[in-house]
């Protein structure tokens, strides 16, 4: 019988890997309710760097980059049983996140855009890193789903491009391109902890049929 793929996940990477998502997202719906609606700014057509450009909303979406970053950071950190490239890769793109938050586009955009393209690039191309080659991993965790997944993540970088060359829904494309780059290492996480907490009452059982029935020892009248 083929062995269960010994694949372990903390809950503190469970936890570090949804920040990075929950984080961000929740400082892009924050802002936009913040945001007055006369300030000319459409979520379809710019950017979420952009809401770092408005006074009100700045330093809501740098906490949200921040957020993320330090959430790729500490997932590559509690994650060990991924290879020491993928590692590097998600701690190098949250390095880039970091640039992110510390160099708005409305300062020096040359490296707020650069950094922005290094860490999405570094994250299209982590999940074909991370990757398991067993066959019975947990689906999200196999080879050739996260072949998809890089091509998938791929397309749409592709897709932010065309639409920075003068598109319409630049906005959009950007917020697809960033919530699916930075949510996969968690749906990563979140699928081999589930699966490893399927596995744990069976062994759990196993265990206590090795040792046998519990002895039942007492003195006896002679």
């Amino acid at each position: 019988m083929e062995e269960e793929p010994n694949t372990t996940v903390s809950a503190a990477a469970l936890v570090a890997a949804g920040v990075g998502p929950i984080g961000l997202l929740a400082a892009v719906a924050v802002a936009g309710l913040v945001l007055r609606p006369d300030n000319g700014y459409d979520p379809a057509r710019d950017t979420v760097s952009t809401l770092a450009s408005f006074s009100q909303t700045d330093l809501i979406i740098t906490i949200g980059f921040g957020l993320s970053a330090a959430g790729l950071i500490a997932t590559g950190l509690t994650f060990p049983d991924i290879s020491r490239l993928s590692r590097t890769l998600l701690i190098g793109a949250g390095g880039c996140g970091l640039v992110i938050a510390a160099i708005p586009i409305t300062t020096v955009s040359t490296v707020h855009l650069g950094a922005a393209a290094a860490g999405a690039i570094l994250l299209a191309a982590w999940p074909v890193s991370a990757a398991s080659r067993q066959d019975r991993s947990p689906l999200m965790f196999r080879f050739r789903t996260n072949v998809g997944a890089s091509v998938m993540l791929a397309g749409l970088l592709g897709w932010v491009v065309f639409e920075a060359a003068g598109g319409a829904l630049l906005g959009v494309a950007e917020r697809v391109a960033i919530f699916a780059e930075i949510s996969w290492p968690f749906f990563i996480v979140m699928s081999l902890w589930l699966s490893q907490r399927r596995q744990t009452p069976p062994i759990a059982s196993a265990a206590k049929d090795v040792a046998g029935p519990p002895q039942i020892t007492g003195s006896s009248r002679s």
